[in-house]
């Protein structure tokens, strides 16, 4: 029973240490090649992203958006809160472009301009219920108690080390 349970204590901790660093691989990445990961709070854009969906942006320069491309922005109405909904119609205009975007679920639209040389952002990978759990990375006393779990499987996996000698 002793070598299942140190077995199983030190995969968890493999598998544990492998995802922290492909995380942060990953997130190092992605900040480098210009990409970021969203979580999706709302359903506006259903069925096509779910809330608790997440997604990957890139940066974009608005000349290269078009019509139908799914696009991270400002929201100006609300202080900058991120949104993301589909882009209905780009209008250059000298300087600026205008734009009309619209969550897939909402009747609503949003008409907003930026500057030429600003950025926002397109979704180029969307992670179905993936945003649920990195959520909860979200929150102190989760991370905490990570770390506390994580220490404590380390810890036993170096006694068990020590005292099987």
């Amino acid at each position: 029973m002793g070598r299942r349970l140190r077995r199983w204590a030190r995969r968890a901790v493999l598998a544990a240490l492998a995802a922290g660093c492909s995380a942060l691989a990953a997130g190092g990445v992605g900040m480098a090649t210009g990409h970021r990961l969203l979580i999706v709070r709302s359903g506006s854009m259903a069925p096509a992203i779910a809330a608790g969906d997440a997604v990957v942006v890139r940066a974009a320069r608005p000349h290269a958006v078009r019509a139908g491309d799914v696009v991270t922005f400002a929201d100006p109405s609300r202080s900058g809160r991120l949104l993301t909904h589909r882009v209905r119609q780009v209008l250059p205009e000298p300087g600026r472009f205008a734009f009309v975007t619209q969550g897939d679920a909402n009747t609503g639209q949003e008409r907003w301009t930026m500057s030429s040389d600003d950025t926002l952002a397109t979704v180029v990978l969307r992670l179905p219920k993936a945003g649920y759990g990195l959520a909860g990375l979200g929150v102190p006393e989760l991370r905490a108690g990570l770390v506390l779990v994580a220490g404590l499987l380390l810890s036993s996996a170096a006694l068990q080390r020590i005292w099987a000698r």
